[in-house]
């Protein structure tokens, strides 16, 4: 949900010539192909992406897309085999790719296949697990200098199954609403953590949190602990209070 208007928009990695591409959700079950008014097509089109997600890694309140890349074929005539990794920093609805020291592991060319995130050292921002072709894996620590705050959302379905994989979230603050999905997947052969994260910037409020569990109940949350992991459970009985959250 790059644009925070609370719906999912697509983001699509592929392969060699064919650029990455990102999709506006227009709301009327139509995406619109807006890569270049948001600076996609600028990466060019020598990347071959496998794992990628989605976060907000800054904790900016804005989504930002994370890539790795690496081809498929020893000798290419067009792209190499070991590739860059791609960091897309979301900036008011368009990307900039960010470039890094040839020292670090993001500087360097690899072979990239899975990706996976997750919150190791639990600090609320994201970092990641990378699998790698005949190298080793990798663990990324965000260290970012952020002063935003956080939320952790992990739901536990009833009658949806235990994990809610398939449920919609959408955060509404004072800056605009932020949707999520809980996802059992999304990245090239990779899982990760299924709580679901916002960064929450300087001066923003929340103010209450809707749930769509896979059963087709919708649940409204009205208080949510910053920095902190919050467990919600989904309403099993027909008296169940939706509106605080508590079955």
């Amino acid at each position: 949900d790059y644009t925070l208007d609370g719906l999912p928009d697509l983001w699509v990695a592929n392969y060699e010539k064919e650029a990455f591409a990102l999709y506006r959700n227009d709301g009327e079950a139509q995406f619109l192909h807006i890569s270049n008014d948001t600076g996609v097509t600028s990466i060019g089109s020598l990347f071959v992406g496998f794992g990628t997600v989605c976060a907000d890694f800054d904790l900016d309140g804005d989504e930002d897309v994370f890539v790795v890349n690496g081809h498929v074929a020893y000798y290419s005539l067009n792209s190499p085999f070991r590739q860059k990794p791609l960091y897309l920093e979301n900036r008011g609805g368009r990307f900039a790719q960010i470039q890094y020291d040839e020292s670090s592991y993001l500087g360097q060319s690899h072979t990239g296949r899975g990706l996976a995130l997750a919150d190791f050292n639990d600090d609320g921002k994201l970092d990641l697990a990378v699998s790698n072709f005949s190298d080793p894996p990798a663990i990324l620590r965000n260290t970012t200098q952020a002063e935003g705050n956080w939320i952790f959302v992990r739901l536990i379905g009833a009658r949806s199954n235990r994990d809610a994989v398939g449920a919609r979230l959408v955060l509404h603050t004072s800056s605009g609403d932020q949707a999520r999905q809980v996802k059992g997947g999304g990245s090239y052969l990779s899982s990760g953590d299924l709580r679901v994260h916002w960064g929450i910037p300087e001066g923003v409020t929340v103010d209450s949190l809707t749930v769509y569990w896979p059963s087709g109940i919708q649940q409204e949350v009205k208080s949510l602990q910053l920095n902190a992991t919050n467990l919600l459970e989904e309403p099993v009985s027909i008296g169940a209070d939706l509106s605080s959250g508590n079955p």
